[in-house]
């Protein structure tokens, strides 16, 4: 099993959601500094560590636990296919500034 691959769950709670996306924000800000590194990036991890914040940004306000739950498995997976080297450097997989 993969470092990064984690069972899917169902958040019985809006606050044990929020444990969960918090957590998974946490992965993300602290695999910043290896992305850019990873993908020979021409810029900054504070850029990566913005666009990480923004797109978490997007969904502040999702009140529904299961749309919670769909967006913090594709926010593992997202994870996981970056650190990988899944993504294509050429495309806009990464280059989303």
């Amino acid at each position: 099993m993969s470092t990064y691959a984690l069972r899917t769950a169902a958040s019985g709670s809006l606050l044990n959601a929020r444990t969960r996306t918090i957590s998974l924000y946490r992965k993300w800000i602290r695999s910043a500094p290896e992305i850019p590194q990873l993908y020979i990036l021409d810029f900054p991890y504070s850029v990566i560590r913005a666009k990480i914040r923004e797109e978490f940004e997007k969904n502040r306000y999702v009140n529904d636990l299961k749309l919670i739950d769909i967006l913090i498995f594709k926010g593992n997976a997202e994870l996981e296919e970056t650190m990988k080297l899944w993504k294509q450097v050429d495309q806009p997989h990464v280059l989303f500034c």
